[in-house]
Protein backbone atom coordinates (compact mmCIF):
# COMPACT_ATOMS: atom_id res chain seq x y z
CA UNK A 1 0.00 0.00 0.00
CA UNK A 2 1.93 2.97 -1.30
CA UNK A 3 -0.58 5.71 -0.41
CA UNK A 4 -0.72 7.49 2.93
CA UNK A 5 -4.46 6.84 3.07
CA UNK A 6 -5.04 3.70 0.98
CA UNK A 7 -8.50 2.61 -0.04
CA UNK A 8 -9.89 -0.58 1.45
CA UNK A 9 -8.96 -3.55 -0.67
CA UNK A 10 -12.61 -3.94 -1.70
CA UNK A 11 -12.31 -0.73 -3.74
CA UNK A 12 -9.32 -2.14 -5.63
CA UNK A 13 -10.96 -5.52 -6.13
CA UNK A 14 -14.14 -3.96 -7.52
CA UNK A 15 -12.13 -2.27 -10.27
CA UNK A 16 -11.62 -5.80 -11.61
CA UNK A 17 -14.67 -7.70 -10.40
CA UNK A 18 -17.37 -5.23 -11.47
CA UNK A 19 -16.56 -5.43 -15.21
CA UNK A 20 -15.69 -9.15 -15.02
CA UNK A 21 -18.89 -10.27 -13.29
CA UNK A 22 -20.98 -8.74 -16.06
CA UNK A 23 -19.35 -11.01 -18.65
CA UNK A 24 -20.64 -14.49 -19.43
CA UNK A 25 -23.29 -14.17 -16.70
CA UNK A 26 -20.54 -14.74 -14.10
CA UNK A 27 -22.38 -12.83 -11.37
CA UNK A 28 -24.97 -15.64 -11.37
CA UNK A 29 -22.49 -18.49 -11.82
CA UNK A 30 -19.98 -17.60 -9.08
CA UNK A 31 -21.54 -18.72 -5.82
CA UNK A 32 -19.57 -16.58 -3.37
CA UNK A 33 -16.83 -13.92 -3.54
CA UNK A 34 -14.32 -13.42 -0.69
CA UNK A 35 -12.68 -9.99 -0.62
CA UNK A 36 -9.64 -10.64 1.56
CA UNK A 37 -8.31 -7.75 3.66
CA UNK A 38 -4.97 -7.73 5.48
CA UNK A 39 -2.08 -5.41 6.35
CA UNK A 40 -4.12 -2.28 7.02
CA UNK A 41 -6.61 -1.53 9.81
CA UNK A 42 -9.79 0.02 8.46
CA UNK A 43 -12.01 -0.83 11.44
CA UNK A 44 -10.83 1.61 14.11
CA UNK A 45 -13.29 0.28 16.70
CA UNK A 46 -11.38 -2.95 17.37
CA UNK A 47 -7.87 -3.88 18.43
CA UNK A 48 -5.68 -4.23 15.32
CA UNK A 49 -4.53 -7.72 14.42
CA UNK A 50 -0.78 -8.28 14.18
CA UNK A 51 -0.83 -8.15 10.38
CA UNK A 52 -2.87 -4.92 10.38
CA UNK A 53 0.05 -3.03 11.93
CA UNK A 54 2.51 -3.51 9.06
CA UNK A 55 1.28 -0.63 6.89
CA UNK A 56 1.52 1.83 9.80
CA UNK A 57 4.98 0.52 10.69
CA UNK A 58 6.19 0.95 7.08
CA UNK A 59 4.82 4.48 6.96
CA UNK A 60 6.58 5.37 10.23
CA UNK A 61 9.92 3.96 9.03
CA UNK A 62 9.67 5.78 5.69
CA UNK A 63 9.01 9.09 7.46
CA UNK A 64 11.77 8.67 10.05
CA UNK A 65 14.55 7.68 7.64
CA UNK A 66 13.65 9.97 4.73
CA UNK A 67 17.02 11.57 3.80
CA UNK A 68 15.30 14.94 3.26
CA UNK A 69 13.94 14.87 6.79
CA UNK A 70 17.20 13.63 8.30
CA UNK A 71 19.15 16.39 6.55
CA UNK A 72 16.94 19.02 8.19
CA UNK A 73 18.09 18.06 11.70
CA UNK A 74 21.91 17.94 11.69
CA UNK A 75 23.51 17.24 15.06
CA UNK A 76 26.61 15.60 16.58
CA UNK A 77 24.82 12.31 16.12
CA UNK A 78 23.73 13.09 12.58
CA UNK A 79 26.51 14.32 10.30
CA UNK A 80 25.35 15.48 6.87
CA UNK A 81 26.97 17.14 3.88
CA UNK A 82 25.89 20.80 3.75
CA UNK A 83 22.32 20.72 2.51
CA UNK A 84 20.42 17.73 1.22
CA UNK A 85 22.58 15.35 -0.73
CA UNK A 86 25.64 17.58 -1.10
CA UNK A 87 26.37 18.85 -4.61
CA UNK A 88 22.92 19.21 -6.14
CA UNK A 89 24.43 19.40 -9.64
CA UNK A 90 25.67 15.80 -9.36
CA UNK A 91 23.24 13.34 -10.89
CA UNK A 92 20.07 15.17 -9.67
CA UNK A 93 17.71 13.02 -11.75
CA UNK A 94 19.29 9.82 -10.43
CA UNK A 95 18.98 11.04 -6.83
CA UNK A 96 15.36 11.94 -7.37
CA UNK A 97 14.67 8.51 -8.86
CA UNK A 98 16.52 6.69 -6.09
CA UNK A 99 14.74 8.61 -3.35
CA UNK A 100 11.30 7.99 -4.85
CA UNK A 101 12.03 4.28 -5.28
CA UNK A 102 13.55 3.92 -1.83
CA UNK A 103 10.80 5.76 0.03
CA UNK A 104 7.84 4.68 -2.05
CA UNK A 105 8.47 1.26 -3.50
CA UNK A 106 10.93 -0.40 -1.16
CA UNK A 107 10.08 0.98 2.30
CA UNK A 108 6.33 1.28 1.67
CA UNK A 109 5.90 -1.63 -0.71
CA UNK A 110 8.64 -4.21 -0.30
CA UNK A 111 8.39 -3.95 3.48
CA UNK A 112 5.42 -6.32 3.34
CA UNK A 113 7.64 -8.90 1.66
CA UNK A 114 10.27 -8.58 4.40
CA UNK A 115 7.55 -8.97 7.04
CA UNK A 116 6.13 -12.07 5.39
CA UNK A 117 9.59 -13.62 5.02
CA UNK A 118 9.99 -13.67 8.81
CA UNK A 119 8.32 -16.48 10.73
CA UNK A 120 6.08 -14.33 12.95
CA UNK A 121 5.01 -12.09 10.06
CA UNK A 122 4.25 -15.08 7.87
CA UNK A 123 2.05 -16.67 10.52
CA UNK A 124 0.22 -13.41 11.24
CA UNK A 125 -0.54 -12.81 7.55
CA UNK A 126 -1.47 -16.43 6.89
CA UNK A 127 -3.87 -16.49 9.82
CA UNK A 128 -5.53 -13.29 8.61
CA UNK A 129 -5.83 -14.40 4.99
CA UNK A 130 -6.53 -18.10 5.48
CA UNK A 131 -9.21 -17.41 8.09
CA UNK A 132 -11.21 -15.26 5.67
CA UNK A 133 -11.12 -17.89 2.91
CA UNK A 134 -11.81 -20.78 5.26
CA UNK A 135 -14.77 -18.97 6.83
CA UNK A 136 -16.33 -18.75 3.36
CA UNK A 137 -15.68 -22.45 2.72
CA UNK A 138 -17.50 -23.36 5.94
CA UNK A 139 -20.86 -22.88 4.20
CA UNK A 140 -20.09 -26.02 2.15
CA UNK A 141 -18.52 -28.09 4.89
CA UNK A 142 -21.59 -29.93 6.17
CA UNK A 143 -22.51 -31.23 2.71
CA UNK A 144 -18.90 -32.18 1.96
CA UNK A 145 -18.56 -34.01 5.28
CA UNK A 146 -21.62 -36.12 4.50
CA UNK A 147 -20.24 -36.88 1.05
CA UNK A 148 -16.83 -38.02 2.30
CA UNK A 149 -18.29 -41.43 3.14
CA UNK A 150 -19.23 -42.13 -0.49
CA UNK A 151 -16.70 -43.69 -2.83
CA UNK A 152 -17.41 -41.27 -5.67
CA UNK A 153 -17.76 -37.51 -5.12
CA UNK A 154 -21.29 -36.23 -5.57
CA UNK A 155 -20.44 -32.76 -4.25
CA UNK A 156 -17.38 -30.78 -5.24
CA UNK A 157 -16.30 -27.25 -4.34
CA UNK A 158 -14.23 -25.39 -6.92
CA UNK A 159 -12.00 -22.59 -5.64
CA UNK A 160 -10.82 -19.69 -7.81
CA UNK A 161 -8.02 -17.38 -6.66
CA UNK A 162 -7.14 -13.85 -7.84
CA UNK A 163 -4.06 -12.34 -6.19
CA UNK A 164 -1.76 -9.36 -6.62
CA UNK A 165 1.80 -8.62 -5.49
CA UNK A 166 2.68 -10.36 -2.20
CA UNK A 167 -0.83 -11.81 -2.23
CA UNK A 168 0.38 -14.14 -4.99
CA UNK A 169 2.94 -15.67 -2.61
CA UNK A 170 0.39 -15.93 0.20
CA UNK A 171 -2.06 -17.61 -2.19
CA UNK A 172 0.68 -19.94 -3.44
CA UNK A 173 1.45 -20.97 0.15
CA UNK A 174 -2.26 -21.51 0.86
CA UNK A 175 -2.74 -23.70 -2.22
CA UNK A 176 0.53 -25.55 -1.62
CA UNK A 177 -0.65 -26.44 1.88
CA UNK A 178 -3.95 -27.74 0.49
CA UNK A 179 -2.77 -29.70 -2.53
CA UNK A 180 0.96 -30.51 -2.35
CA UNK A 181 2.18 -34.08 -2.11
CA UNK A 182 5.81 -32.95 -1.96
CA UNK A 183 6.68 -34.70 1.29
CA UNK A 184 5.30 -37.98 0.01
CA UNK A 185 7.37 -37.67 -3.15
CA UNK A 186 10.55 -36.89 -1.25
CA UNK A 187 10.27 -39.35 1.59
CA UNK A 188 7.59 -41.82 0.48
CA UNK A 189 6.57 -41.76 4.09
CA UNK A 190 3.30 -40.29 5.43
CA UNK A 191 5.00 -39.49 8.73
CA UNK A 192 7.17 -36.98 6.90
CA UNK A 193 4.18 -35.22 5.33
CA UNK A 194 3.97 -32.63 8.07
CA UNK A 195 1.25 -30.03 8.32
CA UNK A 196 2.08 -26.42 7.32
CA UNK A 197 3.73 -24.14 9.87
CA UNK A 198 0.42 -22.44 10.59
CA UNK A 199 -0.67 -25.61 12.38
CA UNK A 200 2.34 -25.85 14.67
CA UNK A 201 3.12 -22.19 15.38
CA UNK A 202 2.58 -20.76 18.88
CA UNK A 203 1.68 -17.34 17.48
CA UNK A 204 -1.93 -16.36 18.22
CA UNK A 205 -2.64 -19.74 19.77
CA UNK A 206 -6.40 -19.42 20.34
CA UNK A 207 -7.17 -17.89 16.95
CA UNK A 208 -4.86 -20.39 15.30
CA UNK A 209 -6.71 -23.44 16.57
CA UNK A 210 -9.96 -22.85 14.70
CA UNK A 211 -8.21 -21.73 11.50
CA UNK A 212 -5.83 -24.68 11.59
CA UNK A 213 -8.65 -27.14 12.21
CA UNK A 214 -10.61 -25.81 9.24
CA UNK A 215 -7.48 -25.88 7.09
CA UNK A 216 -6.85 -29.50 7.99
CA UNK A 217 -10.41 -30.43 7.01
CA UNK A 218 -10.07 -28.91 3.55
CA UNK A 219 -6.63 -30.49 3.11
CA UNK A 220 -8.40 -33.84 3.57
CA UNK A 221 -11.18 -32.71 1.23
CA UNK A 222 -8.68 -32.04 -1.57
CA UNK A 223 -7.25 -35.53 -1.19
CA UNK A 224 -10.80 -36.93 -1.37
CA UNK A 225 -11.45 -34.87 -4.53
CA UNK A 226 -14.18 -32.79 -2.85
CA UNK A 227 -12.26 -29.52 -3.20
CA UNK A 228 -10.42 -28.62 -6.39
CA UNK A 229 -8.65 -25.63 -7.88
CA UNK A 230 -10.78 -23.81 -10.42
CA UNK A 231 -8.33 -21.17 -11.58
CA UNK A 232 -5.56 -18.80 -10.54
CA UNK A 233 -4.97 -15.22 -11.67
CA UNK A 234 -1.78 -13.55 -10.46
CA UNK A 235 -0.62 -9.99 -11.09
CA UNK A 236 2.51 -8.01 -10.18
CA UNK A 237 4.01 -11.09 -8.56
CA UNK A 238 7.34 -11.54 -6.75
CA UNK A 239 6.75 -15.28 -6.50
CA UNK A 240 9.96 -16.24 -8.38
CA UNK A 241 11.97 -14.47 -5.66
CA UNK A 242 9.81 -15.60 -2.76
CA UNK A 243 10.17 -19.24 -3.77
CA UNK A 244 13.76 -18.99 -2.58
CA UNK A 245 12.52 -19.14 1.02
CA UNK A 246 12.45 -22.92 0.60
CA UNK A 247 15.70 -24.90 0.59
CA UNK A 248 13.95 -27.61 -1.42
CA UNK A 249 13.13 -25.08 -4.14
CA UNK A 250 16.64 -23.62 -4.00
CA UNK A 251 18.09 -27.10 -4.49
CA UNK A 252 15.68 -27.77 -7.35
CA UNK A 253 16.57 -24.59 -9.21
CA UNK A 254 20.30 -25.00 -8.49
CA UNK A 255 20.12 -28.31 -10.37
CA UNK A 256 18.40 -26.61 -13.32
CA UNK A 257 15.11 -28.38 -12.63
CA UNK A 258 11.60 -26.94 -12.40
CA UNK A 259 8.64 -27.34 -10.03
CA UNK A 260 5.53 -29.47 -10.56
CA UNK A 261 2.25 -27.52 -10.87
CA UNK A 262 0.23 -30.16 -9.02
CA UNK A 263 1.85 -28.81 -5.84
CA UNK A 264 -0.71 -25.98 -6.05
CA UNK A 265 -3.61 -27.99 -7.43
CA UNK A 266 -2.97 -27.98 -11.20
CA UNK A 267 -3.12 -31.51 -12.60
CA UNK A 268 -0.02 -32.69 -14.44
CA UNK A 269 -2.38 -33.86 -17.21
CA UNK A 270 -4.18 -30.52 -17.57
CA UNK A 271 -4.24 -29.17 -21.12
CA UNK A 272 -6.35 -26.02 -20.84
CA UNK A 273 -5.06 -22.82 -19.22
CA UNK A 274 -5.83 -22.70 -15.49
CA UNK A 275 -3.27 -20.15 -14.25
CA UNK A 276 -2.87 -16.74 -15.93
CA UNK A 277 0.12 -14.64 -14.84
CA UNK A 278 0.08 -10.91 -15.70
CA UNK A 279 3.24 -8.79 -15.57
CA UNK A 280 4.33 -5.36 -16.80
CA UNK A 281 8.04 -5.00 -17.66
CA UNK A 282 7.94 -1.49 -16.14
CA UNK A 283 6.94 -3.03 -12.79
CA UNK A 284 10.09 -3.61 -10.72
CA UNK A 285 8.26 -6.10 -8.51
CA UNK A 286 6.33 -8.02 -11.17
CA UNK A 287 7.76 -11.14 -12.83
CA UNK A 288 6.64 -13.82 -15.30
CA UNK A 289 6.61 -17.27 -13.68
CA UNK A 290 5.63 -20.00 -16.16
CA UNK A 291 9.19 -21.19 -17.02
CA UNK A 292 9.76 -22.16 -13.38
CA UNK A 293 7.04 -24.78 -13.76
CA UNK A 294 8.49 -26.33 -16.90
CA UNK A 295 6.38 -24.43 -19.45
CA UNK A 296 3.28 -26.40 -18.48
CA UNK A 297 0.33 -25.90 -20.91
CA UNK A 298 -2.03 -25.02 -18.03
CA UNK A 299 0.09 -21.96 -17.13
CA UNK A 300 0.24 -18.77 -19.21
CA UNK A 301 2.46 -15.69 -18.82
CA UNK A 302 0.82 -12.54 -20.23
CA UNK A 303 2.73 -9.27 -20.64
CA UNK A 304 0.53 -6.20 -20.15
CA UNK A 305 0.97 -2.43 -20.10
CA UNK A 306 -0.86 -1.07 -17.07
CA UNK A 307 0.92 2.22 -16.34
CA UNK A 308 4.18 4.11 -15.93
CA UNK A 309 6.62 4.63 -13.06
CA UNK A 310 6.79 2.73 -9.81
CA UNK A 311 3.04 3.06 -9.32
CA UNK A 312 2.64 0.64 -12.22
CA UNK A 313 2.61 -1.99 -9.49
CA UNK A 314 -0.97 -1.09 -8.50
CA UNK A 315 -2.30 -0.51 -12.02
CA UNK A 316 -3.36 -4.07 -12.86
CA UNK A 317 -6.82 -3.97 -11.27
CA UNK A 318 -8.19 -1.45 -13.78
CA UNK A 319 -6.70 -2.97 -16.95
CA UNK A 320 -9.32 -3.79 -19.60
CA UNK A 321 -6.99 -6.40 -21.11
CA UNK A 322 -6.84 -8.20 -17.74
CA UNK A 323 -10.61 -7.89 -17.30
CA UNK A 324 -11.16 -9.64 -20.63
CA UNK A 325 -8.66 -12.40 -19.89
CA UNK A 326 -9.97 -13.04 -16.38
CA UNK A 327 -13.55 -13.19 -17.64
CA UNK A 328 -12.53 -15.71 -20.33
CA UNK A 329 -10.72 -17.86 -17.77
CA UNK A 330 -13.64 -17.88 -15.34
CA UNK A 331 -16.11 -18.59 -18.13
CA UNK A 332 -14.20 -21.79 -18.94
CA UNK A 333 -13.46 -22.86 -15.39
CA UNK A 334 -16.55 -21.86 -13.37
CA UNK A 335 -19.16 -24.60 -13.20
CA UNK A 336 -21.79 -24.03 -15.89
Amino acid sequence: MLADHPLPEEKQYDKLWEPVKNSYNLSQRVDHVVRVNWGQQFDQTSQPRLDERINAAEKFIAQQVDPKRVAQTPSPGNEVIGGFGGDITLRPLWRLLVNNLRQGLFLRGFGDVVYYSAEEGKIAVQLAVYRQVLEALERYRQEVEKDLDSEQPTIKVRLHVIAQSLGVTVANDFLHGLFAQTAYRIHNNPEQAKAPDIVTSDVLEIEKQQTAQRYEFWRLATKAKRLELGSIVSMASQLPLMMLRSQRVVDTFAKGKTLLPDEIGISLDAKEIIWKIFYDIDDLLGFPTRPLFGDHPAIQDIQVDVGDGYRTHNGYWASEKIHEDVAELLDRRVVK
